[in-house]
């Protein structure tokens, strides 16, 4: 295998991706996939780039229409998979302090209380 050969990517995942380490499944909600994802990709290639783990989501055809979270996995060194999972968590719960927040000013601005 040539090293020093750029990756080729197409519509169809590789059967197999070549890595060093291991790998690790997790799920995340169906909802907040588009935020790991980040418009035109930018979000998970920073948490690969900062992590230097390897993030696949599960593409939209390929997950369980009946299941609320799709599977992610982290591919590389056990450092580089902890640090993807860590970072992955870091985002998902800033968007749900966001969407808190926005929810408390909601009903702040209306004046209900629940």
């Amino acid at each position: 295998m040539n090293v020093d050969a750029k990756p080729q990517y197409s519509a169809i995942p590789p059967v197999s991706y070549s890595h060093q380490g291991t790998s690790k499944k997790i799920d995340i909600p169906n909802g907040r996939v588009g935020v790991i994802i980040g418009k035109a990709g930018e979000t998970i290639k920073y948490l690969q780039l900062q992590s230097g783990a390897k993030i696949q989501v599960t593409r939209d055809m390929d997950a369980d229409p009946n299941s609320t979270t799709r599977t992610v996995e982290l591919m590389g060194t056990p450092e580089a998979i902890a640090s993807a999972e860590k970072l992955i968590n870091e985002v998902l719960a800033e968007v749900s302090r966001i969407i808190i927040s926005f929810f408390f000013l909601q009903i702040m601005h209306v004046g209900i209380f629940v």
